[in-house]
């Protein structure tokens, strides 16, 4: 072997054994993710564990309904399908919630550090047509030391 093929070896190897040490970290992280540890608190930074989902009355459209993570600006819910965007952080964590691009709600809870992350649930039923729509909006968060 000569010098050039020893260095293509190497990188492939560093290449390989990088990306198999990212999802060990992420396979470890999620298993450990609202425990109080240090895979916790750095995992928390680089992945989104959270889960977002929505539920809507018969009459309504998913697709009309578009969900924005204050805290990130991030757009967690469009076009009927979550997006990753929620990010962890210490205190109020608000969303925003749209329906044919006009605000209709906020929901936020108080998050006691920024590692937890959160299971969300949000249910919208239309609840008067008239002009201006009147909606009955129900949002739940849950983790292994809160559900709401």
């Amino acid at each position: 072997m000569n010098m050039k093929e020893n260095k293509i070896i190497k990188l492939v190897l560093s290449i390989a054994l990088t990306v198999f040490g990212y999802y060990c970290f992420k396979f470890y992280a999620q298993k450990v993710k609202n425990q109080h540890c240090l895979t916790t608190q750095i995992s928390s930074k680089i992945f989104d564990f959270n889960t977002f989902s929505l539920s809507i009355g018969e009459n309504l459209n998913l697709n009309d309904f578009k969900i924005v993570h204050q805290n990130s600006g991030n757009v967690i819910f469009e076009n009927g399908k979550y997006q990753k965007g929620i990010t962890n952080n210490y205190g109020n964590r608000i969303f925003e919630v749209y329906y044919k691009n006009n605000r209709i709600a906020e929901c936020q809870h108080f998050s006691a550090n920024n590692w937890y992350t959160f299971d969300y649930q949000l249910s919208i039923l239309l609840i008067d047509m008239e002009i201006p729509q009147k909606f009955k909006c129900d949002f739940r968060y849950s983790n292994p030391t809160t559900s709401h």
